[in-house]
Order: C-alpha cells, then structure tokens, then sequence
C-alpha cells in the first residue's frame, strides 16, 4: 500500500494531489490514488508484437492518478510531468461523446471526436473509458469522472509510459466501480485502447510486467514460464535514455512491424503449398525455429516487396495489423528473420538468468550479455531500427567490457532512439562506470541521457488508497 512510499514518491503523491485540488474536488466523495512503474525491456522487444517471448522489469519511476467521480456527465482530465515547471494539460468533455444513436461509438468515431477538441495526447487514457462500455465491463460511468495524471516517465524512452497511465487508471476504477480486473481483462483494455481507439501497436509486454512485476524480477511473458524470475544477486540492470528519438521513427516502427507481418504470411502460404493465404492468424514467427527458418523458407521469402505487390498476391493483413501501403518498399527478409532470431535469443537470455540466479557463474553473465549485445545489432542491421546516437551509448558500454563491470547492452523498446538497457555488475564499480559512459556520451552527441533504476512494484501490489478531503 501506498503507506510504505519512499521520500520522492511522497514528494510525487502531494504534488498529485496539489494538482488534483486544482481541478476539483468534491468534499462528499471520497477519491483515490494509484500508481503504476514504467517498464524496461530487457530483452525481446518489438517481438513481442509478432506474439514472441519477452522479458522485462518494473522500473523506481512511474505514473500516478488520483481519481474521483462526478454528478455532471462530464469528464476531466489533467496531466503533468513531475518536473519543474511542467504545465498540466486539460481535457474536459461531456459522456455523451462515448455513445451514438445504437449503443456505444464506434472507436475511431469516438477518437476523432476527441481529437477535435484539441486533445489528442488524452486519447491512450479515454480510450480506456470507450474499452470499459465497449467491451461491456461496465454498464456506464456514473456521472463522470476527474482523473488526474502526474508522470516521471519520458513518452519517447521506451518504458511503457501509455500502458503506465493505462494500468494506473484500471486500478483507481477497479476500487471505483468495483471492477474485476484481472490480467486477462486489463491487457483486453490496454489493446483496445491502444489499437481501435488510438491506432497505436499494442504488444503483450507491458500489462503483465506493469501490473504484477515485482522489485528485483525479470518477468518473462509470451512464454511457457511466466513466472518472475529473480535477478541474480552478481548483476542488475539499468535503463539509459539516450534523449533522442528518429525523426522517422513512428514510420520506421510501423514499416518493421507490417514487413515481418507480411513475412509471417508469406510463411502460411508457403506451408499451404497455395499462392493466396486467407490469414496468417495463429501463425507466430517465434514458434518457427532457426533451423525451420533457414532450411524452409529464408531463401523463399524475397529481400524487398512492394506493397500493391503483395496486396496482389497475398491480399491485406487482418484487421488488426499495420495496413500495408501500396507504394512502399518493405524490406520482409530481415524483418522476418529479427523476430525469429530474437525470440531465440530471448529464450537463451531467461535461461541463463534462471541458471546465473541459482549459480552466479561468470560463464552464464558473458552469456547473456552477448545476446543483449547480438540483440542490439539485430535492431539496427535487420530492422533499421538503430540511431547513430544509440549506436554510440552502446558501444561504449561494450568497450567498457566485463573488466569495468559491463556484461552487455542493447537498444530497447521500439527502437529508433530512445533507451538503451544496460546489463551490469551489481557494485559501485559498475555504477561509476555506467555515470563515466553517460557523461561521455554527452560529451560526445551534445545529448544528455537520463538514468532510470530498476525497483518498483507493480501496480497491483501498490494498489489503489482510498483518500477523503480531510487527510489531503
């Protein structure tokens, strides 16, 4: 609970609250307050939107809401980043815009109408209200909500910060609305969220680790063993920001995700033995094997493809997918073979952790950090994913080497900027070495990279304080 918060975390929950009282409160109403951390990708990525194996861990920063009902059929909404001098962002509108003349709206319906109000950014956290009534897990809103957001998360590191704000808001109206919100159905409104509502991708990764990561776990998902795995005590990890992002980047990702898309459906209709394959649904590139892959179809898969191309031949991916634009070259070969590539690479990692926790021996550490290293080349040679930025974070890391206390590190998240994951020894060595590569690399890019440590608890075991106006 909420009573055991270390002394920035009081410091973050009375500016939330400050906030809050700025908006409106209601003295008869009781309100709440939730917390969820940022994640860090350890490994595997932006396989996991392909339904590949990932691993990851809760990081000390988060998000936080405080939440309270209304009578006025209206919803408020503000937002600021923990910081000096952030201004907080406003959203008010009316229920109204969450349904139309035969039920609830229809999600992009429902988005544009919010989007011409000028708030856009509010979208990733209505789109959980429209989730709510869409997927029936609650028969209205009441009379309205004020939700207050306040973030320590940067939006373009790489840490889940959507999927932050999304979980922390489930778990202030789980206590709301007396919801059951199980994992099952959190990472059902998450999607919807992010995919109908919002046309943002939408992995697997981040409602298990966000909602019941615990401090010092790694916790795989997309796999068999779903259990959190313990860090081993010789090592820990850190998330490095590299403060930059591709100006292309949102173009780079979804091209990346529509080619090994494209490449998983090609794959089907090659096993069907058919030109034309109704759907690639059910067919996960991680299940294919190496050596499946190179045997059977790396040399039937073609390096480059346009897409009126492969509209032509194999038809549009289902619904859930990025739409393949005509006009585009994608590159499906490389694409294709990351995936498959790091989801082996993602099952090597959680095995030598499970080994190096039981036995810290140095073999099992080189190990691992040789698939984060292996990894990180991967995102920039296959995918294209890489920054000239990014490139120089990680390889000073890797020069450093295990002598300074550096077993590997890779580009994290979605790629093209952003965080880069550091895998270390557990010492104050280690931790000066990572402060002396971080002032390097400004020195060197002109870019000041931001520290995040790994240590926070899920939301789910944080869970949701019940606060009335007289403790404020």
């Amino acid at each position: 609970m909420l009573e055991t918060v270390s002394e920035p975390q009081r410091a973050l929950q009375a500016a939330l609250r400050e906030q809050f009282q700025q908006v409106r409160v209601d003295e008869s109403v009781p309100w709440y307050i939730a917390c969820a951390p940022g994640r860090l990708d350890v490994m595997g990525g932006i396989s996991d939107y392909c339904g590949g194996p990932a691993v990851g861990l809760t990081l000390g920063r988060g998000t936080w809401v405080a939440a309270q009902q209304r009578d006025d059929q209206q919803v408020h909404i503000t937002f600021a980043r923990h910081e000096p001098g952030a201004a907080s962002k406003t959203s008010t509108w009316a229920l109204s815009n969450l349904y139309g003349p035969d039920g609830v709206r229809d999600p992009q319906d429902f988005a544009s109408r919010i989007a011409r109000l000028g708030d856009g950014w509010a979208l990733p956290v209505a789109g959980v209200l429209h989730a709510l009534l869409a997927l029936g897990y609650v028969p209205n809103l009441g009379g309205g909500l004020t939700l207050a957001f306040r973030t320590e998360l940067l939006a373009s590191g790489g840490l889940g910060a959507t999927a932050a704000a999304q979980v922390a808001l489930m778990e202030a109206l789980r206590e709301i609305f007396d919801l059951d919100v199980s994992l099952e159905r959190l990472s059902a409104v998450c999607h919807y969220a992010s995919r109908p509502v919002c046309r943002l991708p939408s992995g697997n990764m981040d409602p298990p680790i966000i909602l019941m990561g615990k401090p010092d776990a790694l916790l795989p998902v997309n796999d068999a063993e779903t259990e959190p795995l313990p860090v081993p005590a010789a090592i820990c990890f850190w998330g490095v920001d590299s403060g930059v992002r591709h100006p292309l980047a949102d173009q780079k990702q979804r091209q990346t995700r529509t080619a090994s898309a494209m490449g998983a459906r090609i794959i089907s209709a090659i096993d069907a033995g058919a030109r034309r394959s109704s759907s690639s649904r059910g067919l996960h590139l991680a299940d294919i094997t190496q050596f499946a892959y190179v045997s059977r179809y790396r040399d039937r898969l073609p390096t480059k493809m346009k897409g009126s191309e492969f509209l032509a031949h194999f038809g549009p991916l289902d619904a859930d997918a990025d739409p393949v634009e005509p006009d585009t070259v994608y590159k499906i070969r490389s694409r294709t073979e990351h995936h498959i590539y790091e989801s082996q690479r993602c099952r090597q990692f959680t095995g030598l952790m499970r080994r190096a926790a039981r036995a810290p021996h140095a073999h099992w550490l080189q190990s691992a950090g040789q698939l984060m290293n292996s990894s990180h080349w991967s995102y920039g040679q296959r995918c294209g994913l890489g920054t000239i930025e990014t490139d120089v974070l990680v390889s000073l890391f890797q020069k450093g080497g295990i002598e300074q206390g550096v077993f590997g590190a890779r580009i994290s998240g979605a790629g093209a900027g952003g965080m880069v994951t550091v895998m270390a020894s557990n010492n104050q060595r280690a931790r000066d070495t990572v402060a002396s590569i971080m002032e390097e690399y400004e020195s060197r890019t002109g870019c000041k990279p931001v520290l995040y440590e790994p240590g926070g608890c899920g939301a789910r075991q944080w869970g949701a304080r019940r606060i009335t106006a007289p403790e404020v």
